[in-house]
């Protein structure tokens, strides 16, 4: 199709009084000149500046629930973290071996050893073993 047969189509749709005529009559010119200028039909019409604008206020919306789901995730990991403190806590202060293989098994011998040496909780000889291995 030529670029004349393009624009006939164009202004013989715009002419009608269709969809595509209440759509695009007052974008004639541009699509007109897009075609000429061998520019994507779109360009720098009203729809393509809708579609920028939805885009732009889609990725700002996008932004925003990524920061919130930081934000909620920053507060569910310090829950679980305070949740963990107690379990070590009631552990040491029942000797909970059960309590103590849960914490450990969810935080590790490393975070482990931290989180007593804060609590001024005793090492037991694991920890101390483990603290050795890595002088």
């Amino acid at each position: 199709m030529t670029k004349s047969d393009e624009i006939a189509l164009l202004t013989e749709l715009v002419k009608g009084n269709g969809y595509f005529a209440e759509s695009f009559k007052d974008d004639l010119e541009t699509m007109v000149s897009n075609i000429k200028n061998d520019f994507p039909i779109v360009h720098k019409i009203e729809l393509s500046n809708e579609i920028d604008s939805l885009n732009r206020a889609l990725d700002a919306n996008e932004y925003e629930t990524d920061s919130r789901l930081k934000v909620v995730a920053s507060k569910v990991q310090a829950e679980k973290d305070s949740l963990l403190e107690c379990m070590l806590l009631q552990a040491h202060e029942t000797s909970n071996e059960r309590l103590y293989e849960r914490v450990l098994e969810e935080i590790g011998i490393a975070a482990l050893i931290r989180w007593k040496h804060l609590l001024c909780i005793p090492m037991n000889n694991d920890e101390m073993k483990f603290l050795i291995s890595k002088i």
